[in-house]
Protein backbone atom coordinates (compact mmCIF):
# COMPACT_ATOMS: atom_id res chain seq x y z
CA UNK A 1 0.00 0.00 0.00
CA UNK A 2 2.72 2.46 1.11
CA UNK A 3 4.97 1.72 -1.89
CA UNK A 4 1.36 2.42 -3.85
CA UNK A 5 1.07 5.45 -2.42
CA UNK A 6 4.64 6.46 -2.97
CA UNK A 7 4.29 5.60 -6.95
CA UNK A 8 1.30 7.39 -7.30
CA UNK A 9 2.48 10.62 -5.03
CA UNK A 10 5.62 10.48 -7.93
CA UNK A 11 4.02 10.50 -10.97
CA UNK A 12 2.15 13.18 -9.91
CA UNK A 13 5.08 15.40 -9.13
CA UNK A 14 6.83 14.23 -12.08
CA UNK A 15 3.89 14.70 -14.39
CA UNK A 16 3.09 18.63 -12.39
CA UNK A 17 6.76 19.45 -13.34
CA UNK A 18 6.20 19.00 -17.09
CA UNK A 19 2.87 20.32 -17.45
CA UNK A 20 4.40 23.25 -14.92
CA UNK A 21 7.36 23.86 -17.17
CA UNK A 22 5.38 23.88 -20.42
CA UNK A 23 2.79 25.80 -18.90
CA UNK A 24 6.12 28.61 -18.04
CA UNK A 25 7.66 28.14 -21.37
CA UNK A 26 4.09 29.25 -22.87
CA UNK A 27 3.79 32.35 -20.54
CA UNK A 28 7.34 33.45 -21.39
CA UNK A 29 7.16 32.93 -25.22
CA UNK A 30 3.52 35.00 -25.09
CA UNK A 31 5.11 37.86 -23.85
CA UNK A 32 7.67 37.72 -26.31
CA UNK A 33 5.39 37.52 -29.24
CA UNK A 34 2.90 40.07 -27.65
CA UNK A 35 5.91 42.49 -27.78
CA UNK A 36 7.38 41.43 -31.33
CA UNK A 37 3.54 41.82 -33.35
CA UNK A 38 3.69 43.68 -36.12
CA UNK A 39 1.03 45.50 -38.14
CA UNK A 40 0.54 45.57 -41.79
CA UNK A 41 2.95 48.18 -43.35
CA UNK A 42 2.59 50.40 -46.77
CA UNK A 43 6.22 49.17 -47.67
CA UNK A 44 5.10 45.94 -47.36
CA UNK A 45 1.93 46.58 -49.81
CA UNK A 46 2.90 48.89 -52.38
CA UNK A 47 6.03 46.09 -53.09
CA UNK A 48 2.49 44.19 -54.31
CA UNK A 49 0.34 47.41 -54.92
CA UNK A 50 2.66 50.32 -56.01
CA UNK A 51 -0.03 52.54 -56.09
CA UNK A 52 -1.21 52.80 -52.65
CA UNK A 53 -0.02 55.43 -50.43
CA UNK A 54 -2.30 55.28 -47.98
CA UNK A 55 -3.59 52.70 -45.38
CA UNK A 56 -6.99 53.08 -43.48
CA UNK A 57 -9.01 50.66 -41.17
CA UNK A 58 -12.12 48.47 -42.14
CA UNK A 59 -15.01 49.89 -40.35
CA UNK A 60 -16.94 46.56 -40.37
CA UNK A 61 -13.28 44.47 -39.64
CA UNK A 62 -10.65 46.29 -37.69
CA UNK A 63 -8.03 43.93 -38.68
CA UNK A 64 -8.30 44.16 -42.43
CA UNK A 65 -6.70 47.44 -44.18
CA UNK A 66 -7.88 49.20 -47.18
CA UNK A 67 -5.29 50.67 -49.49
CA UNK A 68 -6.14 53.63 -50.68
CA UNK A 69 -4.53 55.27 -54.26
CA UNK A 70 -3.25 58.98 -54.49
CA UNK A 71 -6.61 60.26 -56.20
CA UNK A 72 -8.60 58.67 -52.60
CA UNK A 73 -9.88 55.84 -54.45
CA UNK A 74 -9.88 52.17 -52.87
CA UNK A 75 -7.56 50.05 -55.05
CA UNK A 76 -7.88 46.86 -53.02
CA UNK A 77 -7.41 45.62 -49.21
CA UNK A 78 -4.36 43.83 -46.96
CA UNK A 79 -5.13 41.02 -44.49
CA UNK A 80 -2.71 39.15 -42.64
CA UNK A 81 -3.32 35.28 -40.92
CA UNK A 82 -2.42 36.44 -37.65
CA UNK A 83 -3.74 36.52 -34.49
CA UNK A 84 -6.82 34.76 -36.17
CA UNK A 85 -5.31 31.69 -37.88
CA UNK A 86 -2.94 31.25 -35.12
CA UNK A 87 -4.71 27.92 -33.80
CA UNK A 88 -3.40 26.80 -37.21
CA UNK A 89 -0.17 24.70 -36.01
CA UNK A 90 2.39 23.64 -38.93
CA UNK A 91 5.44 21.50 -36.86
CA UNK A 92 6.08 23.83 -34.34
CA UNK A 93 4.54 26.46 -34.63
CA UNK A 94 1.88 29.46 -36.67
CA UNK A 95 2.93 31.16 -39.28
CA UNK A 96 2.01 34.79 -40.35
CA UNK A 97 1.16 35.27 -43.62
CA UNK A 98 0.12 39.04 -45.61
CA UNK A 99 -2.57 38.49 -48.67
CA UNK A 100 -2.87 41.66 -50.27
CA UNK A 101 -6.26 41.70 -52.87
CA UNK A 102 -6.93 44.33 -55.20
CA UNK A 103 -10.12 46.21 -55.79
CA UNK A 104 -12.11 42.92 -57.43
CA UNK A 105 -11.26 40.98 -54.58
CA UNK A 106 -9.12 38.87 -56.70
CA UNK A 107 -5.44 38.00 -54.94
CA UNK A 108 -2.70 39.73 -55.89
CA UNK A 109 -0.26 38.45 -53.53
CA UNK A 110 0.32 36.21 -50.53
CA UNK A 111 3.73 36.72 -48.61
CA UNK A 112 5.45 35.01 -45.63
CA UNK A 113 5.72 37.57 -42.60
CA UNK A 114 6.98 35.48 -39.97
CA UNK A 115 7.01 31.83 -38.87
CA UNK A 116 6.81 29.90 -35.95
CA UNK A 117 7.77 26.82 -36.98
CA UNK A 118 11.29 25.35 -37.60
CA UNK A 119 14.03 27.35 -39.62
CA UNK A 120 15.26 24.27 -41.96
CA UNK A 121 11.05 23.59 -43.42
CA UNK A 122 10.29 27.74 -43.67
CA UNK A 123 13.39 28.13 -45.35
CA UNK A 124 12.16 25.39 -48.49
CA UNK A 125 8.73 26.83 -47.98
CA UNK A 126 10.46 30.45 -49.02
CA UNK A 127 12.03 28.84 -52.00
CA UNK A 128 9.27 27.17 -53.29
CA UNK A 129 8.12 29.69 -55.92
CA UNK A 130 5.36 26.85 -57.17
CA UNK A 131 4.21 26.86 -53.83
CA UNK A 132 2.92 30.38 -53.52
CA UNK A 133 1.85 31.02 -57.37
CA UNK A 134 -1.52 28.61 -56.40
CA UNK A 135 -3.09 31.84 -54.88
CA UNK A 136 -2.40 35.22 -57.00
CA UNK A 137 -5.10 35.67 -59.63
CA UNK A 138 -7.71 33.61 -57.87
CA UNK A 139 -10.85 35.02 -56.55
CA UNK A 140 -11.12 34.81 -52.93
CA UNK A 141 -13.87 33.57 -52.69
CA UNK A 142 -12.84 30.76 -54.81
CA UNK A 143 -10.05 30.08 -52.63
CA UNK A 144 -12.21 30.32 -49.02
CA UNK A 145 -13.98 27.21 -50.56
CA UNK A 146 -11.44 25.44 -52.12
CA UNK A 147 -9.57 22.85 -49.77
CA UNK A 148 -7.13 21.99 -52.10
CA UNK A 149 -3.22 23.01 -51.16
CA UNK A 150 -0.51 21.99 -52.98
CA UNK A 151 1.93 21.19 -50.40
CA UNK A 152 5.68 21.64 -49.96
CA UNK A 153 7.80 18.49 -50.37
CA UNK A 154 10.20 18.21 -47.43
CA UNK A 155 7.69 20.74 -45.38
CA UNK A 156 4.33 19.22 -45.98
CA UNK A 157 3.22 20.45 -42.78
CA UNK A 158 4.61 24.11 -42.53
CA UNK A 159 3.38 24.59 -46.11
CA UNK A 160 -0.15 22.98 -45.62
CA UNK A 161 -0.85 24.68 -42.80
CA UNK A 162 0.11 28.25 -44.08
CA UNK A 163 -2.19 27.19 -46.73
CA UNK A 164 -5.22 26.35 -44.23
CA UNK A 165 -4.34 30.16 -42.76
CA UNK A 166 -4.90 31.53 -45.59
CA UNK A 167 -8.16 30.00 -46.07
CA UNK A 168 -8.73 30.35 -43.00
CA UNK A 169 -8.26 34.28 -42.98
CA UNK A 170 -10.07 34.47 -46.47
CA UNK A 171 -13.57 32.44 -45.05
CA UNK A 172 -13.55 35.00 -42.23
CA UNK A 173 -13.87 37.72 -44.58
CA UNK A 174 -16.58 36.02 -47.02
CA UNK A 175 -18.09 35.60 -43.45
CA UNK A 176 -18.30 31.48 -43.87
CA UNK A 177 -17.56 28.51 -41.00
CA UNK A 178 -13.49 29.12 -40.30
CA UNK A 179 -13.25 25.79 -38.32
CA UNK A 180 -11.10 23.17 -40.32
CA UNK A 181 -12.25 19.24 -39.58
CA UNK A 182 -10.41 16.89 -38.31
CA UNK A 183 -8.46 15.02 -40.68
CA UNK A 184 -6.79 11.96 -41.15
CA UNK A 185 -3.87 12.04 -44.15
CA UNK A 186 -2.56 8.91 -44.62
CA UNK A 187 0.80 9.93 -42.80
CA UNK A 188 -0.99 10.59 -39.84
CA UNK A 189 -2.24 6.70 -39.77
CA UNK A 190 0.60 5.40 -39.86
CA UNK A 191 2.72 7.64 -37.52
CA UNK A 192 -0.50 6.79 -35.28
CA UNK A 193 0.10 2.79 -35.79
CA UNK A 194 3.39 2.83 -35.00
CA UNK A 195 2.80 4.93 -32.12
CA UNK A 196 0.49 2.02 -30.85
CA UNK A 197 1.52 -0.73 -32.06
CA UNK A 198 5.09 0.62 -30.23
CA UNK A 199 2.95 0.10 -27.05
CA UNK A 200 3.72 -3.92 -27.51
CA UNK A 201 6.80 -4.06 -28.85
CA UNK A 202 8.31 -5.64 -26.23
CA UNK A 203 5.50 -8.49 -26.63
CA UNK A 204 6.42 -9.11 -30.16
CA UNK A 205 9.49 -11.69 -29.81
CA UNK A 206 11.06 -12.14 -32.94
CA UNK A 207 8.65 -9.98 -35.01
CA UNK A 208 9.83 -6.76 -32.83
CA UNK A 209 13.06 -6.39 -35.23
CA UNK A 210 10.74 -6.09 -38.09
CA UNK A 211 8.60 -3.62 -36.20
CA UNK A 212 11.80 -1.57 -35.39
CA UNK A 213 12.85 -1.77 -39.32
CA UNK A 214 9.24 -0.58 -40.09
CA UNK A 215 9.23 2.16 -37.36
CA UNK A 216 12.43 3.56 -38.89
CA UNK A 217 11.39 3.74 -42.44
CA UNK A 218 7.68 5.51 -41.56
CA UNK A 219 9.91 8.32 -39.26
CA UNK A 220 13.01 8.92 -40.74
CA UNK A 221 12.32 7.99 -44.29
CA UNK A 222 9.13 8.61 -45.04
CA UNK A 223 7.28 11.14 -43.14
CA UNK A 224 10.38 12.68 -41.55
CA UNK A 225 8.40 13.34 -37.87
CA UNK A 226 10.17 12.56 -34.81
CA UNK A 227 10.05 13.93 -31.47
CA UNK A 228 12.51 16.76 -30.67
CA UNK A 229 13.09 19.80 -28.27
CA UNK A 230 11.90 22.47 -30.72
CA UNK A 231 8.75 20.59 -31.70
CA UNK A 232 7.78 20.65 -27.70
CA UNK A 233 8.41 24.59 -27.62
CA UNK A 234 6.52 24.72 -30.36
CA UNK A 235 3.44 22.52 -29.05
CA UNK A 236 4.07 24.66 -25.53
CA UNK A 237 3.82 27.77 -27.18
CA UNK A 238 1.61 27.48 -29.65
CA UNK A 239 -0.71 24.10 -28.04
CA UNK A 240 -0.99 20.96 -29.61
CA UNK A 241 -1.44 20.90 -33.39
CA UNK A 242 -3.84 18.32 -33.56
CA UNK A 243 -6.43 18.85 -36.03
CA UNK A 244 -3.37 18.96 -38.55
CA UNK A 245 -0.79 16.32 -37.25
CA UNK A 246 -3.00 14.01 -35.19
CA UNK A 247 -0.79 11.53 -35.46
CA UNK A 248 2.36 13.10 -33.93
CA UNK A 249 0.42 14.40 -31.08
CA UNK A 250 -0.56 10.38 -30.63
CA UNK A 251 2.95 9.58 -30.68
CA UNK A 252 4.10 12.68 -28.17
CA UNK A 253 1.43 11.38 -25.93
CA UNK A 254 3.08 7.61 -26.07
CA UNK A 255 6.19 8.79 -25.77
CA UNK A 256 5.71 10.87 -22.43
CA UNK A 257 2.55 9.19 -21.43
CA UNK A 258 3.98 5.12 -21.33
CA UNK A 259 6.67 6.05 -19.13
CA UNK A 260 5.14 8.04 -16.65
CA UNK A 261 2.07 5.58 -16.22
CA UNK A 262 3.57 2.24 -17.08
CA UNK A 263 8.02 2.46 -16.51
CA UNK A 264 8.55 1.57 -19.83
CA UNK A 265 9.79 3.84 -22.73
CA UNK A 266 8.62 2.75 -25.83
CA UNK A 267 9.51 5.58 -28.29
CA UNK A 268 13.00 5.64 -27.55
CA UNK A 269 13.44 1.84 -27.42
CA UNK A 270 11.63 0.61 -30.40
CA UNK A 271 10.45 3.65 -32.38
CA UNK A 272 12.58 6.31 -32.62
CA UNK A 273 14.79 6.38 -36.01
CA UNK A 274 18.21 7.58 -34.21
CA UNK A 275 17.76 5.01 -31.23
CA UNK A 276 17.03 2.13 -33.60
CA UNK A 277 19.86 3.22 -36.18
CA UNK A 278 21.99 3.31 -33.25
CA UNK A 279 20.91 -0.09 -31.80
CA UNK A 280 21.81 -1.68 -35.83
CA UNK A 281 25.12 -0.05 -35.28
CA UNK A 282 26.08 -1.72 -32.54
CA UNK A 283 24.18 -5.10 -33.51
CA UNK A 284 26.51 -5.05 -36.26
CA UNK A 285 29.78 -4.08 -34.48
CA UNK A 286 29.41 -7.52 -32.02
CA UNK A 287 29.70 -9.36 -35.35
CA UNK A 288 32.92 -7.76 -36.50
CA UNK A 289 35.78 -8.74 -34.51
CA UNK A 290 38.21 -6.61 -32.77
CA UNK A 291 36.03 -3.78 -32.08
CA UNK A 292 36.52 -2.67 -28.43
CA UNK A 293 34.04 -1.92 -26.36
CA UNK A 294 33.62 0.57 -23.39
CA UNK A 295 31.75 0.96 -20.86
CA UNK A 296 31.94 3.89 -17.72
CA UNK A 297 33.18 2.38 -14.50
CA UNK A 298 30.59 3.53 -11.93
CA UNK A 299 33.85 4.99 -9.92
CA UNK A 300 34.30 7.97 -12.84
CA UNK A 301 32.80 10.79 -14.25
CA UNK A 302 32.00 8.74 -17.46
CA UNK A 303 29.51 7.01 -14.98
CA UNK A 304 27.42 10.39 -14.63
CA UNK A 305 27.63 11.71 -18.01
CA UNK A 306 24.28 10.14 -19.25
CA UNK A 307 22.44 12.07 -17.02
CA UNK A 308 25.05 15.67 -17.28
CA UNK A 309 25.37 16.57 -20.87
CA UNK A 310 21.65 15.71 -21.91
CA UNK A 311 20.60 17.73 -18.36
CA UNK A 312 22.82 20.28 -19.63
CA UNK A 313 21.55 20.65 -22.82
CA UNK A 314 17.97 20.88 -21.41
CA UNK A 315 19.46 23.86 -19.06
CA UNK A 316 20.90 25.41 -22.56
CA UNK A 317 17.24 24.86 -24.56
CA UNK A 318 15.65 26.63 -21.59
CA UNK A 319 17.84 29.63 -21.18
CA UNK A 320 17.27 29.93 -24.79
CA UNK A 321 13.68 29.84 -24.65
CA UNK A 322 12.97 32.17 -21.31
CA UNK A 323 16.12 35.11 -22.66
CA UNK A 324 15.31 34.44 -26.31
CA UNK A 325 18.85 33.42 -27.00
CA UNK A 326 19.89 33.44 -30.79
CA UNK A 327 19.54 29.63 -30.58
CA UNK A 328 18.09 26.89 -32.96
CA UNK A 329 17.05 24.10 -30.68
CA UNK A 330 17.13 22.07 -33.75
CA UNK A 331 21.12 22.55 -33.36
CA UNK A 332 21.08 20.94 -30.11
CA UNK A 333 19.82 17.68 -31.47
CA UNK A 334 20.23 15.07 -34.25
CA UNK A 335 16.57 14.65 -34.83
CA UNK A 336 17.14 17.22 -37.70
CA UNK A 337 19.39 15.19 -40.18
CA UNK A 338 16.26 13.00 -41.17
CA UNK A 339 15.31 15.96 -43.43
CA UNK A 340 19.23 15.84 -44.33
CA UNK A 341 18.28 18.75 -47.59
CA UNK A 342 17.56 21.58 -45.00
CA UNK A 343 19.45 19.95 -42.21
CA UNK A 344 21.97 22.00 -40.40
CA UNK A 345 25.78 20.85 -40.24
CA UNK A 346 25.39 20.19 -36.19
CA UNK A 347 22.78 18.35 -36.66
CA UNK A 348 23.84 15.87 -39.25
CA UNK A 349 27.24 15.60 -37.69
CA UNK A 350 25.49 14.80 -34.13
CA UNK A 351 23.68 12.04 -35.71
CA UNK A 352 26.84 10.54 -37.50
CA UNK A 353 28.35 10.83 -34.95
CA UNK A 354 26.39 9.25 -32.61
CA UNK A 355 25.80 6.11 -34.74
CA UNK A 356 29.58 5.92 -35.46
CA UNK A 357 29.94 5.86 -31.75
CA UNK A 358 27.48 3.20 -31.18
CA UNK A 359 30.07 0.77 -32.83
CA UNK A 360 32.36 1.11 -29.74
CA UNK A 361 29.54 2.34 -26.80
CA UNK A 362 25.95 0.76 -27.30
CA UNK A 363 23.39 3.85 -27.91
CA UNK A 364 25.97 6.43 -27.60
CA UNK A 365 23.76 9.21 -28.79
CA UNK A 366 20.95 8.11 -26.48
CA UNK A 367 23.07 7.80 -23.47
CA UNK A 368 24.83 10.89 -23.32
CA UNK A 369 24.22 13.47 -25.85
CA UNK A 370 19.85 13.05 -26.39
CA UNK A 371 18.12 15.68 -24.45
CA UNK A 372 14.31 14.59 -25.72
CA UNK A 373 15.27 11.53 -23.83
CA UNK A 374 16.42 13.13 -21.31
CA UNK A 375 13.09 14.92 -20.69
CA UNK A 376 11.12 11.58 -21.31
CA UNK A 377 13.59 10.07 -18.76
CA UNK A 378 12.46 12.48 -16.33
CA UNK A 379 8.55 11.43 -15.69
CA UNK A 380 9.52 7.75 -16.25
CA UNK A 381 8.28 6.19 -13.06
CA UNK A 382 8.93 2.33 -13.04
CA UNK A 383 6.11 0.63 -10.58
CA UNK A 384 8.67 -1.56 -8.80
CA UNK A 385 11.21 1.63 -8.50
CA UNK A 386 9.23 4.40 -6.37
CA UNK A 387 12.16 6.48 -5.01
CA UNK A 388 13.29 10.48 -5.28
CA UNK A 389 16.32 10.30 -7.51
CA UNK A 390 18.15 13.42 -8.19
CA UNK A 391 16.84 14.30 -11.13
CA UNK A 392 13.57 14.99 -9.48
CA UNK A 393 15.52 17.71 -7.69
CA UNK A 394 16.73 19.66 -10.31
CA UNK A 395 13.45 19.42 -12.21
CA UNK A 396 12.04 21.32 -9.16
CA UNK A 397 14.98 23.58 -9.41
CA UNK A 398 14.37 24.17 -13.29
CA UNK A 399 10.50 24.54 -12.54
CA UNK A 400 11.10 27.57 -10.14
CA UNK A 401 13.89 28.78 -12.39
CA UNK A 402 11.38 29.21 -15.43
CA UNK A 403 8.58 30.63 -13.92
CA UNK A 404 11.04 32.98 -12.07
CA UNK A 405 12.51 34.36 -15.24
CA UNK A 406 9.62 35.45 -16.90
CA UNK A 407 9.44 38.57 -14.83
CA UNK A 408 13.05 39.08 -14.40
CA UNK A 409 13.43 38.88 -17.95
CA UNK A 410 11.04 41.87 -18.21
CA UNK A 411 12.72 43.69 -14.99
CA UNK A 412 15.92 43.29 -16.72
CA UNK A 413 14.88 44.87 -20.10
CA UNK A 414 13.49 47.43 -18.33
CA UNK A 415 16.45 48.32 -16.05
CA UNK A 416 18.50 48.13 -19.74
CA UNK A 417 16.29 50.68 -21.05
CA UNK A 418 16.25 53.40 -18.16
CA UNK A 419 20.16 52.96 -18.30
CA UNK A 420 22.42 55.63 -18.89
CA UNK A 421 23.59 54.09 -21.41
Amino acid sequence: MKRAVRVALLRLYRAGVLVGLFAGIQMILAAEASRSDRPITLREVQRHLPDAVRITTSAGDSRMRLLVSESGRQIGSALRTSPRADDIIGYTGPSDVLIVLDESERVVAAELRSSGDTEGHVASVIADEAFWAQWPGRNAEDIAEDPSIDAVSGASKTSRAIGLAIRKRLRLEQDLAAAEPLTWRWSDLWIGAVAILGLFAHRMGRLRVWFRWIAFITLAIVTGDLLALSLLAGWAEHGFPWRQAIGLVVLGAVAFGTPLLRGRSPYCADICPMGLAQSFATACARRIPHIPRWQPRPDTLAHWLPSLVPGLLLVTAGLALAWILPLDLADLEAFDAVSWPDASHIAIGLAIGGVLLSLVIPKAYCRFGCPTGALIELVRTPRNAARWRWRDTVAGVCLIAVWVMAPARSIVESWIARGPW
